[in-house]
């Protein structure tokens, strides 16, 4: 999956999405709405690109592969991001600032 320009993916289905890698090529956001039956979910494949995205909606984001994407940051307004892999979001140079949200963070089980 490709992100464009002003791209938005929105999911209220019962039955969540799920994209393999995506590669972003403009910012981006994720709406994840509680649909109504449930909190509905979005899982993300590896993801690489160099902008940043919004995730909004009481909805879940997965993500679980290690990504490319490097700088700017990924905002979660709400809803809970869930990580499984320490690098999901991409390099070091990504940031992510959380606001009424839960983040679940992978962890690191060799730890230091």
């Amino acid at each position: 999956m490709i992100f464009g320009a002003g791209a938005n993916v929105t999911s209220d289905t019962a039955y969540g999405l799920t994209f393999g890698n995506t590669t972003m090529s403009a910012a981006a956001g994720i709406d994840v709405a509680n649909n109504g039956t449930g909190i509905g979910t979005v899982t993300i494949g590896a993801l690489a690109g160099a902008f940043g995205f919004t995730k909004s909606g009481a909805g879940l984001l997965v993500m679980n592969t290690a990504g490319t994407r490097s700088g700017n940051r990924t905002d979660i307004n709400g809803g809970t991001l869930s990580l499984g892999n320490l690098n999901a979001l991409g390099t070091a140079a990504a940031s992510a600032y959380l606001s009424g949200a839960t983040l679940r963070p992978a962890v690191d089980a060799g730890g230091t």
